[in-house]
């Protein structure tokens, strides 16, 4: 059974000040199965959080059909399976750190839970505990969001710029988390703009764009394919006639070539061969932020 299966959603905003409806999704469609961190990438405003919302039961949607655990997202069944970080809080001002997690974690004691023990050490949070959280930062409320999405040990965990406002050490303890969760068979799905982390903790990436998820990566593909040797070399040289070399630009200077890590040798031996002089040979891997930036463009 898929853990999230939309199919053709479509979504619609009323805009009152034009008297006018502005389409958000349109036909959109995603499956995630079991034990899957997906990407969900995309500009500012092409509808994540609408879907996140669409997938947590906090929205209706016009067209379509949406399945969280096989249920109808809305039915609260299948909350208890879900933890969830929002990309904006800004509630619950009045409530010290621990009697938030007690309350909205239905935890009966923090000392007694271990997970939330554990992750109250990992994030460095212990000494904001017995605060108000009308006197954390911007960092620190995103410390106990975080907690409280993973205080229950959910199978599956939805997490709307998850390392937004942290440090660097809280955004390496928060990777080493995600990368322990997903070696437990848990279901991860993260929007964020930080594609760098996307891809160190995703093994699938979507772009939504114009409604609809209209392009999807296997990271863990592209990762092996993507090796190449980019060899340099300069304009006036005439190129081999060899399948082995890709010509991937040129200018008034030089040609550049890529090549497969596995043909590298066979390709520096033909160049030799051929009296072809090489200028640099520079090792490229795959970059998911180059590949988003250049689909979207």
């Amino acid at each position: 059974m898929e853990i999230i299966k939309a199919k053709n959603i479509s979504k619609s905003y009323k805009n009152r000040l034009f008297s006018s409806t502005d389409s958000v999704l349109k036909n959109l469609n995603l499956t995630i199965k079991p034990g899957e961190a997906f990407g969900l990438l995309g500009r500012n405003g092409a509808g994540k959080t609408t879907f996140i919302r669409i997938i947590l039961g906090l929205l209706s949607f016009e067209g379509g059909s949406c399945k969280v655990f096989g249920e109808n997202p809305k039915n609260p069944v299948k909350n208890s399976r879900i933890g969830y970080l929002p990309e904006r809080f800004n509630s619950f001002g009045f409530l010290k750190g621990h009697q938030f997690l007690k309350d909205m974690g239905n935890i009966d004691s923090l000392s007694s839970n271990t997970k939330v023990s554990e992750l109250i050490h990992l994030l460095n949070f212990e000494s904001y505990v017995d605060k108000r959280i009308s006197k954390y930062s911007k960092g620190t409320k995103q410390k106990l969001l975080l907690i409280h999405a993973f205080c229950n040990d959910p199978d599956l965990l939805i997490l709307d710029e998850p390392t937004d406002g942290l440090d660097p050490m809280a955004k390496d303890a928060v990777r080493k988390i995600l990368k322990n969760t997903k070696k437990n068979g848990k279901t991860i799905l993260i929007n964020s703009h930080l594609l760098g982390e996307v891809e160190m903790i995703c093994d699938k990436v979507g772009i939504l764009d114009q409604g609809s998820i209209s392009k999807t990566y296997d990271i863990n593909d592209l990762k092996k394919k993507e090796v190449l040797h980019q060899i340099t070399i300069a304009s006036d040289e005439s190129i081999p006639e060899n399948n082995l070399f890709l010509t991937v630009g040129s200018n008034e200077a030089y040609h550049y070539l890529n090549v497969s890590t596995e043909s590298i040798n066979e390709a520096l031996r033909i160049l030799d061969q051929n009296n072809i002089s090489i200028i640099s040979i520079e090792k490229k891997q795959f970059d998911l932020e180059k590949e988003v930036i250049k689909y979207l463009n």
